[in-house]
């Protein structure tokens, strides 16, 4: 892991636990790596817990390769979500029981390689004028966020109140994104990272990113030519 690029690793614990559950809501199979990449471990994440620093995951078929797990220091995996890699290393490995099932036990990685947010190019965005999307919590009160930055594949966006309204991993339907000059597109939004930040000021504020689910061809192409016209405008006031 060494060799990856260090922007892409998640360190919150927070963030890490979010990861695994979605490789576990998605039954993604997770293959772990043994005795230099020799044996292989081909398995599944049972049970996520953060407040207990806990990893559960499934026993393989074969018990020499089981064996091999609990006796081993560490455990590399490697999984895929979404047609993007996923890597960590899983340590204070045990064999246990999970509802009368042979299961393995570890401790939560400290950190994890997910490049999910650079598979589209992602544009930063100014604060004066931004776009802004509005998120159905509430129907009689709903939540306004800024947009800081876009791509074709989603937003990342603010909430200065840190209301805690919006729920992580949760999806959101009939959300309304609107792009100065193109107009409003109603959206359906899944929450994919929830971190608190601070920003210049001193202030804190909660980011939180967003993909777009089926998103239309008429709406990508929408998304497609905003985020040209900015970046056209960006190169003539920057000059490099």
């Amino acid at each position: 892991m060494a060799d990856d690029n260090e922007r892409f690793y998640v360190t919150s614990p927070g963030e890490v636990a979010r990861i695994l559950r979605y490789l576990h809501k998605s039954k993604a199979i997770v293959t772990g790596h043994l005795d230099g990449g020799r044996q292989m471990l081909l398995t599944a994440i049972i049970l996520v817990d953060a407040a207990r620093n806990l990893v559960v995951l499934d026993h393989g078929p074969e018990p020499s390769i089981n064996r091999l797990v609990t006796q081993s220091n560490k455990l590399f995996c490697t999984s895929r979500l979404d047609h993007v890699e996923i890597k960590f290393t899983l340590t204070g490995l045990g064999d246990a029981l999970l509802e009368g099932q042979p299961v393995f036990r570890a401790e939560l990685p400290k950190s994890l390689y997910y490049p999910q947010q650079r598979e589209f190019f992602r544009l930063p965005l100014p604060r004066l004028q931004p776009p802004t999307c509005t998120v159905p919590v509430d129907p009689k009160a709903p939540l306004r966020l800024e947009v800081v930055d876009i791509s074709i594949g989603g937003i990342g966006t603010l909430d200065r109140s840190q209301s805690g309204q919006i729920t992580p991993d949760h999806t959101y339907a009939n959300c309304v994104l609107d792009l100065p000059g193109h107009g409003r597109l109603n959206l359906t939004l899944e929450v994919r990272s929830m971190v608190e930040i601070t920003e210049r000021n001193g202030d804190k504020a909660l980011r939180i990113g967003f993909a777009f689910r089926h998103l239309d061809q008429t709406q990508s192409a929408t998304v497609q030519r905003w985020i040209n016209q900015k970046q056209v405008e960006l190169r003539r006031t920057t000059p490099d």
